[in-house]
């Protein structure tokens, strides 16, 4: 779901000479580098699928790969957080200089934040897209409400999209993942055991398809919060943390994946506890905990669960304090951004001496760009 956006903003003129963005259309949707720069039209090869071949693959190849976004000076262009995009080749004597601006939502949809004419998404000739059911989803996610109404159940197509949640093409798999979510209840015993398979990219895939199945998914997921698998662990709480159950005992299953062995589980818990943002009396103090914890990730995951409690996180504060001096820098900002937040004068008291000296970044080099 689309939590984070990117803002890049360029002081001076940008055309294609002098080496703007680059981006790839579409990009956002996929791990698989070699399903992003090759293999196009791969939905040719599965017509049982009943969806037309997909029209977004490029070529590979070359330098020039991607989609130029040139600018004059103060064009701002705004890109999903995770869309695949890097600098084109310059090709003259001139420094390219571009301002990179992240965000992210401090809160869930609770309703349409635009003029929604439509209970549905109208997707017109892309009906029948590949990701027709993940716009779906997103649709409602952004309208505040959850998945859609079940489709009629239909055993043969279920059938059909449970054999392809293994399949080897990850967009095959998040097809079958988001589609046959929309089944409803009769849909999750064949998540569960693509979430169970052995091969990490399925597991991730079904993952999402069970965070689009919703509250059907919600007792398992708890319940696989206690297996033996780290990786099976760390989407049950991810999936909590999408699905984001009214549930008080939901939430002190995920306070408690904070203590778990595995750094990939206890940055899920993190994540979903800021996402979910309830039981701030239990989540609050174990998060601020978790500021503590030795692999960076989880810090600023910490940092950013933190931020979105808000007023309700005043006890991190100090905490707080000392991790805008954190050595990962994404601890540093999300903490900046969790005092903020906070807003309180001793949580803007410490934000505002850490500004007065942080007019650089101290942590940039050469050698370490980003």
């Amino acid at each position: 779901h689309p939590r984070w956006i990117m803002a890049m903003y360029y002081p001076q003129d940008t055309p294609i000479e002098i080496g703007p963005t680059g981006v790839v259309p579409g990009s956002q949707y996929l791990e698989n580098r070699d399903e992003l720069f090759g293999a196009p039209r791969v939905w040719e090869e599965e017509p049982d699928l009943g969806v037309r071949d997909s029209p977004r693959h490029l070529p590979a190849g070359s330098d020039t790969e991607g989609l130029p976004a040139c600018g004059t000076a103060g064009t701002v262009t705004f890109i999903h957080f995770d869309l695949w995009h890097r600098a084109f080749p310059n090709q003259t004597d001139k420094v390219r200089y571009m301002m990179k601006f992240q965000f992210t939502r401090m809160s869930e949809p609770d309703k349409p934040y635009w003029n929604r004419r439509r209970e549905e998404i109208d997707l017109g000739d892309l009906a029948d897209d590949p990701r027709s059911a993940m716009w779906r989803n997103m649709w409602h996610w952004l309208s505040g409400g959850g998945p859609a109404a079940p489709r009629e159940e239909r055993a043969d197509q279920i059938e059909m999209l449970a054999r392809k949640l293994t399949h080897e093409l990850e967009e095959i798999r998040l097809h079958a993942g988001y589609t046959i979510a929309e089944y409803g209840e009769p849909a999750l015993p064949h998540l569960l055991k693509a979430l169970e398979h052995d091969n990490n990219d399925v597991q991730r895939d079904a993952c999402y398809g069970l965070c689009a199945l919703g509250s059907f998914a919600v007792e398992p997921l708890v319940s696989l919060l206690g297996h033996p698998n780290e990786r099976f662990r760390g989407y049950a709480a991810y999936a909590l943390g999408d699905i984001r159950p009214d549930s008080k005992s939901v939430g002190e299953s995920l306070v408690s994946c904070l203590d778990d062995p595995s750094p990939f589980v206890r940055q899920n818990a993190a994540d979903a506890l800021g996402q979910i943002k309830r039981n701030a009396d239990s989540a609050v103090p174990a998060l601020i905990r978790s500021m503590n914890d030795e692999d960076g990730e989880v810090r600023y995951k910490t940092a950013y669960a933190l931020a979105r409690f808000g007023e309700d996180a005043q006890a991190a504060i100090p905490v707080l304090a000392d991790a805008i001096y954190d050595d990962n820098r994404y601890a540093q900002g999300h903490a900046a951004v969790a005092l903020e937040q906070i807003g309180t004068p001793e949580a803007l008291s410490a934000l505002l001496h850490w500004l007065q000296a942080s007019r650089w970044c101290p942590v940039t080099t050469s050698k370490s760009t980003f």
